[in-house]
């Protein structure tokens, strides 16, 4: 069973400048894996739920670009929520963990970095099932 302590919040780096703030993301560097896949969800409402599945072996990181989200993390016994209201801020998914994110603000975009190309093979998405693998 994966440890709730695998999960890990962290801040990245920023550059200031007048016209704007950057904020790069290295694979290996701002975040413990290499990026295969970058995807993200725009135009948000708030209360809209997504996520609501596991992945086998696939490591995630997710960013609120912008907005608010509620992040609840279930490995099967303890469930532990963190939030995320700043691109700054970034959370660490590592595999089978159970995931939900509540969106508590309209227009929120989310970005979530992977280390694998999507494969529907690697989803639990009954959570039942993702018990029975523990």
């Amino acid at each position: 069973m994966k440890n709730i302590t695998g999960i890990k919040q962290f801040r990245f780096n920023y550059f200031y400048h007048p016209n704007g703030i950057l904020i790069p993301i290295e694979g290996k560097n701002d975040i413990p894996f290499s990026i295969a896949r970058v995807f993200y969800i725009y135009n948000l409402k708030k209360g809209a739920i997504r996520g609501d599945h596991a992945h086998r072996t696939c490591q995630q990181a997710y960013v609120c670009l912008q907005g608010k989200c509620e992040v609840v993390c279930d490995n099967g016994k303890k469930k532990k929520k963190f939030t995320l209201w700043s691109p700054r801020q970034g959370l660490y998914i590592p595999p089978m963990i159970w995931t939900i994110q509540k969106f508590t603000e309209d227009n929120s975009i989310f970005l979530v970095l992977t280390d694998q190309k999507f494969n529907e093979k690697d989803y639990f998405r009954r959570y039942k099932d993702f018990l029975a693998n523990l």
